[in-house]
């Protein structure tokens, strides 16, 4: 049996990753982890640099929204990577405040889809995620798991979204603090792409529902076939 190679990128801007890169490397795969980091990080990080984490201190603008900021720290993972991500057969996007399970890339792996997870925790194929971004993350979004599900769909890729009840991880307990900024562009970006907002959303965060309802004129670009299920899709939101 093939054994798979993994590439593990954690974006790590307001928590530590600390746990996160242990259930990394307690995994029963082997897997090599590059980290981009806040360089208010730097002395904390030198421990994991000396077991072999490769880190990226990341000086991206404090004034680019959270989620732009993080698909561009993906990117420069990449960057470091470079010609040498082909060797690699799968990609582990991971948040900086999540912990997992022993199992968990041993047992997805098995799965053999092409995209797996959700906004916390991606497991992307390699060959998949090249031949349908060319290899890299969409930077003028910051909804970037949802983006990439939509490249993957549009390109009749096999995907699982996992529930949180069922998927094999546990999330460290936190509180995820937004500013109206954020809300207003994630909304925005969240229409672009089509998906639909709970009433919850509506309700409680009504200027992510603004931005929401504003990102509908300005849709992102699919294939036709696409389109159409994105607009049923619009139609049931609202």
């Amino acid at each position: 049996m093939k054994i798979s190679r993994v590439l593990a990128i954690i974006p790590a801007y307001k928590s530590y990753p600390f746990e996160t890169i242990e259930s990394l490397k307690n995994q029963t795969v082997e897997n090599d982890i590059i980290v981009t980091a806040s360089p208010k990080m730097r002395d904390d990080m030198t421990y994991y640099i000396s077991l072999g984490v490769d880190v990226i201190f990341d000086n991206s603008k404090i004034s680019e929204p959270k989620g732009i900021r993080v698909v561009k720290a993906l990117n420069n993972a990449l960057d470091m990577v470079g010609t040498s991500l082909k060797d690699y057969d799968y990609i582990l996007k991971i948040d900086s405040d999540m912990i997992l399970q022993s199992n968990f890339l041993e047992y997805n792996i098995a799965r053999n889809k092409d995209l797996m997870g959700m906004g916390r925790c991606l497991l992307i194929k390699v060959s998949k995620f090249i031949e349908v971004t060319d290899g890299r993350f969409y930077e003028k979004c910051s909804c970037d798991d949802t983006y990439l599900f939509a490249q993957f769909q549009a390109a009749n890729a096999d995907m699982i979204k996992w529930n949180w009840y069922y998927a094999p991880y546990e999330p460290i307990k936190h509180i995820a603090k937004c500013t109206q900024r954020e809300l207003f562009i994630t909304g925005f970006d969240a229409g672009r792409i089509g998906i639909r907002l709970s009433i919850k959303n509506i309700w409680i965060k009504p200027v992510q529902f603004i931005g929401y309802i504003l990102g509908i004129l300005y849709p992102f670009k699919f294939p036709v076939y696409y389109k159409l299920r994105k607009v049923r899709r619009l139609k049931n939101a609202l």
